[in-house]
């Protein structure tokens, strides 16, 4: 549970975990520098000017919605520009400037220390693991109140970030699309807030509706998502285990023949072969990480 440990800044993670994750948003004080060896604004920067940018895994977004692409892309023929995806970085300066919000996708491919913070964090909850990158300018409002349905970890590298949160009703199993969203007044009145600075760590539980604000201060921050498995999850895995798809294949074949008089004996092998397959898959069962490559 190393990074775990790290990212919550508590060594008692079993604690936190029953107590906390899924039940409430709070904020984690750190050391302002303990993140800067994996990931920091030296790093957002090198990734501005030295890595290919393309749409949409970066992009930018203010509070009504995202800025169009062709408002972000480098300028070529109006009936290439379907097929082009390069952004001009002088265009992505001034959506920011304007008051959008960068967003860079999957940040962590395009960084190998946060890689391995973000795989080993993989690891050491056995969930799959994702981490955005967002940079926004001095007095901005972020994107319109939402909610995700993943928990969220939100890893401030620079400036400051007032983050709104409050419980209002919603349906996590629909799209936010269409679900009526609570009211912000200019007051901010009946949301909580808690400003974030360099360093500070805010778990987000999935459902918590939340939007952001910055000050006088710029500000940088990762949003890591954690993602544990799904029933989905779970029944592929069970399917591709040992002797199961053979079995699986066994009742395929005999519910076509057979619907009502299912052989009792196979169905008892079939049960059983789930069951011992489900210990096994919840005890060793790990997310897979992209294949690593060395040549010499």
């Amino acid at each position: 549970m190393k990074n775990f440990e790290a990212l919550t800044g508590l060594v008692d993670v079993k604690s936190f975990m029953e107590n906390v994750y899924g039940k409430r948003a709070v904020v984690l004080p750190h050391e302002r520098e303990w993140f800067d060896s994996t990931f920091g604004m030296s790093a957002l920067n090198h990734i501005l000017n030295f890595v290919p940018l393309t749409y949409p895994r970066v992009r930018a977004t203010d509070h009504a919605n995202s800025v169009h692409k062709y408002d972000l892309i480098r300028d070529q023929d109006r009936y290439a520009n379907n097929r082009n995806d390069d952004l001009d970085p002088e265009k992505l300066v001034r959506a920011i400037a304007h008051g959008a919000t960068l967003v860079i996708d999957q940040v962590q491919k395009l960084s190998s220390p946060l890689e391995e913070f973000i795989d080993g964090l993989s690891r050491d909850l056995g969930f799959k693991v994702s981490c955005n990158a967002y940079y926004t300018a001095h007095n901005t409002v972020g994107v319109n109140a939402h909610f995700d349905r993943h928990d969220v970890f939100a890893v401030q590298l620079h400036g400051a970030k007032r983050w709104f949160y409050r419980h209002a009703p919603h349906d996590l199993t629909k799209p936010i699309r269409g679900q009526a969203s609570p009211q912000v007044p200019a007051s901010r009145a009946g949301w909580s807030s808690v400003l974030l600075k360099k360093g500070d760590v805010f778990y987000c539980p999935r459902g918590v509706w939340h939007f952001t604000e910055t000050g006088e201060c710029s500000s940088a921050h990762l949003a890591i998502g954690l993602y544990p498995p799904t029933l989905q999850d779970w029944l592929d895995r069970i399917c591709k285990h040992g002797e199961l798809p053979q079995l699986l294949e066994q009742y395929v074949a005999h519910s076509l023949e057979e619907n009502d008089n299912f052989p009792e004996a196979l169905l008892e092998v079939l049960f059983e072969k789930v069951r011992k397959a489900s210990r096994e898959i919840t005890e060793t069962a790990l997310p897979s990480q992209r294949p690593y490559i060395e040549l010499e």
